[in-house]
């Protein structure tokens, strides 16, 4: 067995970060050391959060954060490139576990480039949580019509067949490759959900204005220019005031024209906010239980979302995409309105408009007297210890397989 853990982390924030604790504390169970690697921008942050007794943290630079002029690459282009800068770190540092929290991170980039031989095991993990409601074969298929997912597990040259062993906290995904893995399947494990709706308190909309957060990675994925010019709109021509937090890393020379534009204009009526600091859970929180509604309605993203997860259990709206899991999710709840990444301003206004007199219905405001709606009560309150038990336990098996 290998004495040395390289735990990989692409991002530290939000639900990352608290996954990341729980991934670090099991490793020091079973490793003699630990070390987190992660990019170099976000290596200060990482190691605030966790370094610990056994464990360093090491930061890389990776071709995968430039950029083309104002513009990231491409999500396929940028995990190729951090899988690089990962694999020649892990060539170096001699005999080692590798331990990916967030697959998704590298996973194009395990597809074409094979690990190092100094790497003898790897664990690969996809943190994605699910309402545990959609694990039938029909919500199966929907949730992964995509075709490039269904491309990338079908095959024995997937990912997959670089990893040793493979986990989530997502039943419908495991499902999935259970049936669609083939000789892959041997590797793939469950584990119980980890998901805490941080005990919100009940969403108190008002009549005069909606509320709305933006959380994490402010790219351009994030479809940040849709949302502001739809909330300016809304404010223009709908007699909805709309105010739009934005929480996260941001990244405003990624808006166009009319994105920065509507910014301007937002922030000129005192209709913006714009928190840039690092997203502890102490923020993420603050940022859920001041907003009415979350927008999650991402560009080219087919994944599911914690935040969205979070908006569903915490009785908040949602501003969804219209593809991928995210629009499943939306379609199972009834406190949302979905967007297409084309949207003109006028239909994101009207979906902020109709989100709103939605969440007022529901909550049967009259008068400016309001009734809060009560959070989802599948949600389960967070069992941290039982969790990183679990991950010690896929370790402690990942140690008997073969390297």
């Amino acid at each position: 067995m290998s004495k040395v853990a390289i735990v990989h982390l692409d991002s530290t924030q939000g639900h990352q970060l608290i996954y990341a604790q729980c991934f670090v504390e099991a490793a020091r169970q079973v490793y003699a050391r630990v070390t987190v690697l992660v990019p170099e921008a976000v290596r200060a942050t990482a190691a605030m959060h966790l370094v610990q007794s056994g464990v360093e943290v090491t930061g890389y630079r990776s071709a995968g954060s430039i950029r083309i002029g104002k513009r990231q690459l491409p999500p396929y282009l940028k995990q190729f490139l951090h899988w690089i800068a990962v694999r020649r770190y892990c060539a170096a540092s001699g005999r080692s576990d590798l331990i990916i929290p967030y697959f998704e991170s590298l996973a194009s980039g395990m597809s074409l480039l094979r690990p190092p031989p100094q790497v003898e095991r790897i664990i690969a993990l996809t943190m994605r949580a699910d309402l545990g409601q959609h694990d039938t074969p029909q919500d199966v298929r929907l949730w992964f019509k995509r075709r490039q997912w269904r491309r990338a597990f079908r095959h024995s040259s997937s990912p997959l067949s670089a990893v040793n062993l493979w986990a989530s906290n997502d039943p419908c995904l495991y499902q999935y490759l259970q049936v669609r893995a083939y000789d892959q399947s041997s590797k793939v494990r469950l584990l119980e959900d980890f998901t805490d709706c941080f005990g919100l308190p009940a969403l108190t909309v008002t009549s005069s204005r909606l509320r709305c957060v933006l959380l994490g990675h402010l790219d351009a994925r994030k479809n940040l220019s849709v949302a502001l010019q739809g909330a300016l709109f809304c404010g223009l021509n709908l007699g909805l005031r709309v105010e739009v937090a934005l929480v996260g890393r941001f990244f405003p020379e990624e808006l166009n024209l009319a994105g920065h534009a509507a910014l301007s204009a937002l922030a000129s009526s005192g209709a913006v906010t714009i928190q840039t600091e690092f997203v502890d859970t102490e923020r993420y929180r603050d940022a859920l239980s001041n907003a009415d509604v979350v927008w999650v309605a991402y560009r080219d993203h087919p994944f599911s979302s914690g935040v969205a997860l979070d908006a569903i259990a915490s009785g908040r709206g949602l501003l969804a995409q219209s593809t991928g899991v995210i629009a499943h999710l939306a379609a199972q709840y009834p406190l949302s309105q979905t967007i297409p990444d084309d949207a003109s301003p006028a239909v994101v206004a009207e979906a902020m408009k109709e989100l709103h007199t939605t969440l007022l219905a529901r909550r049967g405001e009259h008068d400016g007297m309001s009734r809060p709606l009560e959070p989802r009560p599948e949600y389960k309150p967070n069992n941290r210890t039982a969790y990183v038990a679990q991950i010690a336990s896929l370790l402690i098996e990942l140690s008997g397989r073969p390297a």
